[in-house]
């Protein structure tokens, strides 16, 4: 069974549809829990928390960073390999969902095409950002190389994913109701009722 198989056939699943939900709410108190750790511990936050970031602050942020820090941030990044995974697996099945609902030929059209799975390009984004700050952070990658660079860019792949994602499940959203009203609209009558003789 394709990945996007898989996806549809969840999307008719309740229970499975339930429990992505759940542990994409578990994985972020997680990753929201050690992130608030950090701010305390090193009065910044992470960089993958740090939207604006810039080349400059993440060299001054990590200079700072003590053993402590750094380990802390070693199981941060490893929660924040599991989140993404997570929600983005929630995103696709509930893509498959809305298409799989609407019967519009082109929606039907998208579903065999594999729409469902573009959300996994968010994780895809998020992973390639936790490499590279993991290199800089973890492994003693100087953030004078390529990789700071890098993982910045990454940052704003991955910001920008998370933006269309949530788009697309709103305009999905709309095009289901759409098609639903006018299905409606359009329904052919039925037959006459009988007269009375």
């Amino acid at each position: 069974m394709s990945l996007n198989s898989r996806l549809v056939s969840w999307s008719q699943n309740w229970k499975v549809i339930l429990a992505l939900f759940l542990l994409q709410l578990i994985s972020f108190g997680a990753l929201f829990g050690l992130e608030t750790q950090f701010i305390t511990q090193s009065g910044f936050q992470t960089f993958d928390f740090q939207n604006g970031l810039t080349l400059t602050q993440l060299r001054e942020q990590l200079a700072t960073y003590s053993d402590t820090e750094r380990q802390l941030y070693a199981i941060f990044t490893a929660v924040d390999f599991a989140f993404p995974l997570l929600s983005a697996l929630f995103y696709a099945v509930i893509y498959a969902l809305l298409l799989r609902l609407n019967r519009a030929k082109l929606a039907q059209t998208f579903l065999a095409a594999g729409a469902p799975m573009l959300p996994l390009l968010i994780t895809a984004a998020d992973w390639l950002e936790n490499i590279a700050f993991a290199s800089i952070v973890i492994f003693g990658v100087s953030a004078e190389s390529w990789v700071a660079e890098a993982g910045l860019i990454f940052k704003q792949l991955k910001l920008i994913s998370i933006t269309l994602g949530s788009t697309g499940i709103a305009l999905l959203g709309i095009w289901l109701a759409l098609t639903v009203a006018m299905r409606q609209f359009t329904k052919p009558l039925h037959s006459k009722p009988r007269q009375s003789n």
